[in-house]
């Protein structure tokens, strides 16, 4: 399959427009996300061997047969790995990660991996760790696992934070009274905190009462 050939021909120039606005900086070919998506199901595994290509397009099309192909799980991580530095962007590392629902099968495997990512000095490395969490770990029995992780890790950067209060605005809607407790145990920087407690407000899940109390609990 050759690939440039297919872009080309699925190029939508008002979309591109849209998105380098969105995600300024980067090569935008302007391919919506279900034509990739199509594309996708069409690649074979042998594609995650293929070098990567700076564009953003690129770049998902890849995550997205990460996501779709039969793999073992040391495969799948070294695919990953492959990726990361490709990793650049909100967007792409948001939409990849939501598609590598394996994780949900390896989460004791997958959590060493991820715990480097914490570590990382890179904020779409560290971005990519929240929103693994965010996105795979959802059961009860995986509040004390995180938690335990976030404890030990400094969010300093927009978008490691704002990957932070994402997932925290998602445990404060489904237990506000224990990730509020949770909450006042961690060094959380204002910008942080008031950007979980927003989410939480903003979200139509959230009953009113715990909206006010969410406003209340906003620091200046």
């Amino acid at each position: 399959m050759n690939l440039s050939e297919l872009f080309s021909a699925s190029i939508d120039p008002k979309y591109k427009a849209f998105h380098e606005k969105l995600i300024p900086g980067h090569t935008i070919l302007g391919i919506r996300t279900p034509v990739l998506e199509q594309y996708a199901k069409t690649l074979d595994p042998s594609f995650l061997e293929t070098p990567l290509e700076s564009s953003y397009e690129y770049s998902l099309l890849y995550g997205f047969v990460l996501g779709r192909a039969k793999l073992d799980l040391s495969s799948r991580l070294r695919y990953l790995k492959k990726w990361l530095p490709y990793n650049t962007n909100w967007a792409s590392n948001d939409m990849v990660c939501a598609r590598q629902k394996w994780m949900r099968k390896h989460k004791q495997e997958v959590l060493s991996f991820l715990d480097s990512l914490l570590q990382s000095q890179n904020e779409f490395d560290q971005r990519f760790a929240y929103t693994s969490f965010l996105m795979h770990f959802k059961e009860e029995s995986d509040f004390e696992t995180i938690s335990q992780r976030i404890q030990t890790c400094k969010a300093s950067n927009y978008y490691t934070q704002m990957a932070l209060a994402w997932l925290l605005s998602e445990w404060l809607i489904k237990d506000f009274e224990q990730t509020m407790a949770f909450m006042e145990t961690l060094t959380l920087d204002p910008f942080t905190h008031n950007k979980a407690l927003q989410k939480t407000i903003e979200s139509k899940r959230t009953p009113i009462d715990i909206k006010k109390r969410c406003s209340a609990l906003k620091r200046k």
